[in-house]
């Protein structure tokens, strides 16, 4: 896994469906808990996702490569002195429970989606035996997960740490039946946790690479992302398409998940898209309550306000949708955008465009 990854997870135990939903995703992330939170952390390249204890372990900044990250929050308390405390402390979406769990999904979507082109780092479990080496000191790992920025390694525990907090290392994956050289990368060691009595567990973060070590790295990933079945040609062949389809899927999917704001009877403002435009016809799944079914609507852009977003028009509005939205405008949302004050977050909603058939 690279550090600072893409995104950065903080619990005290309570976000394992969070973790569960990144792990579905496939997105490079971190996940730290309880006492492996530490003062000082950078802040993740694009999205925090952590509790209102945690909320203030990351000052607001902007991550390394410039950019502004996505902080949200969970939380099962409702308080006015919460969101009034996360709203100053820069956290922009306040998520309480229950929540539909395909809102969530399409917030963590959205919240990484940066335009067509934009290429997320892609975590792969290994599993596979490695050497580690520090210094003249050499030790067989496992190679739990790797990534284009770093790697996980679970080591045995030793009486002395093998490797603290900064120390550099070279982990050695071992050739594969199509590879005939070892790939041998430098890393430092970025974070530790206790696996269990016998193991701790190593992020690795590699820094730069050479041109070499950057392919060989890229066709290591792609290799294990897409499996070994086939002969050795075709496993040069359909990789990197396979890859390719793999991260278009995901920004597809992302690409169509929309916050809406201010819903009525009438339609709704959604936040900056950069694939709308005026005159566009949409088909949406609107999410609100936690338990209840998606509600399609057609719509129609109508306005496209900058980077304050784009006004969308609801067409063909029966009484059942006309019940479903009503109920959208007056219950509190449960995926509340905190950046403009708590009357623009009434009525909002996280929706989906349906692509046509």
């Amino acid at each position: 896994m690279s550090f600072p990854p893409s995104v950065l997870l903080l619990d005290d135990g309570e976000l394992g469906d969070v973790r569960r939903l990144l792990d579905e995703i496939g997105v490079d992330f971190v996940h730290l808990r309880g006492a492996s939170i530490s003062d000082g952390l950078e802040p993740p390249r694009d999205l925090l996702l952590t509790t209102s204890r945690r909320a203030q372990t990351i000052p607001r900044a902007t991550s390394p490569d410039g950019g502004v990250p996505v902080r949200v929050v969970v939380a099962n308390e409702e308080a006015e002195t919460l969101r009034e405390r996360l709203r100053r402390d820069g956290v922009d979406f306040l998520v309480r429970r229950p929540v539909h769990s395909e809102a969530l999904r399409l917030l963590v979507l959205r919240s990484l989606y940066r335009g067509p082109e934009k290429r997320r780092g892609i975590r792969v479990p290994f599993g596979v035996a490695v050497e580690c080496r520090v210094g003249a000191i050499g030790t067989d790992a496992v190679l739990a997960e790797l990534s284009t920025g770093g790697c996980r390694l679970v080591v045995p525990r030793t009486p002395q740490p093998l490797a603290p907090v900064g120390a550099g290392l070279v982990v050695t994956i071992p050739p594969s039946e199509d590879v005939a050289e070892p790939l041998s990368l430098y890393g430092t060691v970025l974070r530790t946790h206790e696996e269990d009595s016998d193991e701790v567990s190593l992020a690795i973060g590699f820094g730069d690479l050479d041109a070499a070590h950057e392919a060989a790295l890229a066709q290591t990933l792609l290799r294990r992302a897409v499996g070994h079945n086939g002969s050795p040609s075709e496993r040069r062949e359909h990789p990197r398409r396979l890859f390719d389809e793999t991260i278009t899927a995901l920004n597809r999917e992302a690409s169509s998940a929309l916050v809406g704001r201010d819903v009525s009877l009438g339609g709704m403002r959604v936040d900056a898209h950069p694939d709308l435009k005026l005159g566009d016809e949409l088909v949406l799944e609107i999410y609100g309550l936690a338990n209840s079914e998606p509600s399609e609507v057609h719509a129609t852009v109508v306005r496209d306000d900058g980077p304050d977003g784009f006004g969308l028009r609801f067409d063909h509005v029966t009484p059942e949708l006309a019940r479903r939205l009503e109920e959208l405008v007056t219950v509190l949302p449960s995926i509340e955008p905190l950046g403009d004050g708590e009357s623009a977050a009434m009525g909002t909603v996280l929706s989906r465009i349906i692509p046509e058939s």
